[in-house]
């Protein structure tokens, strides 16, 4: 009777190491998959920094493009206003000639 704990205890001890002796193929499958895990996140850091990067360029290429267009149509504005302009100042040159008297 005295043997029965020590053979129990001994029989723990046996199923303990047997859940234990699967431990390093668990770990190494553990491993793998860290590793591919971590190869996944790098990818994919990579990806979102192309990603930004091209939306970075194409934004900064069309705010060009409206920069530019607005210019022009600035430019384009600028004179219509020159032209008006001086039309009106002929016009009121001619309509001061055309008067009696002249100059007013």
């Amino acid at each position: 009777m005295a043997d029965a704990p020590l053979v129990e205890r001994v029989e723990k001890l046996e199923k303990a190491f047997e859940a234990l002796a699967g431990l390093p193929e668990r770990m190494t499958a553990v491993e793998d998959r860290v590793g591919s895990l971590e190869l996944q996140i790098s990818q994919l850091r990579t990806e979102t920094k192309d990603g930004f990067s091209a939306v970075r360029s194409d934004f900064l290429a069309v705010f060009d493009s409206g920069s530019r267009a607005t210019e022009a149509l600035f430019k384009e504005t600028w004179a219509q206003m020159r032209a008006l302009h001086e039309d009106v100042i002929s016009r009121i040159a001619r309509l001061g000639e055309a008067r009696p008297g002249g100059d007013r």
